[in-house]
């Protein structure tokens, strides 16, 4: 299954003003963003076993990127494992149309290309800022580790 971006709105949603609420799930996701940067792995995996796997599914704001994407971004390898053994699906886009593997080989995280290819996200996806597809950012990659 694929997962595509949906055009921006400037349409209000109608959140009921409880625990559940979109504003609280944002709230838990700053929070768990905060935790990752900061390295605190046990407590950003309290929080993350209170939420369910669409708020684990969704990003901070419009450009945020969802935490499976953060994850990669940030070289935490448990935590990826974990958001995509609680059912995270591996093929999400993030706000710009990047995918765990273009994030992973931008990361220079080969561990998280070979499991993101084992899970077969598509290599031919490109993203929104540069066009460029996950085997053109691999090329780019490996040509600046020689220099």
């Amino acid at each position: 299954m694929k997962f595509e971006m949906s055009e921006p709105s400037n349409e209000v949603p109608d959140v009921p003003m409880n625990n559940n609420s979109f504003f609280a799930i944002v709230g838990q996701l700053e929070q768990l963003e905060a935790l990752l940067r900061e390295g605190q792995l046990e407590a950003a995996k309290s929080l993350m076993e209170s939420m369910s796997v669409e708020q684990l599914s969704m990003s901070t704001h419009v450009f945020g990127d969802p935490p499976l994407i953060l994850a990669v971004s940030m070289h935490q390898h448990e935590i990826v494992d974990y958001l995509i053994q609680r059912g995270v699906n591996p093929h999400q886009l993030g706000p710009l149309h990047c995918n765990l593997l273009m994030v992973a080989v931008r990361a220079g995280s080969l561990e998280t290309v070979e499991k993101a290819l084992k899970l077969g996200v598509d290599p031919n996806e490109t993203d929104s800022v540069s066009g460029l597809c996950v085997c053109v950012c691999l090329c780019v990659w490996r040509l600046v580790m020689r220099y």
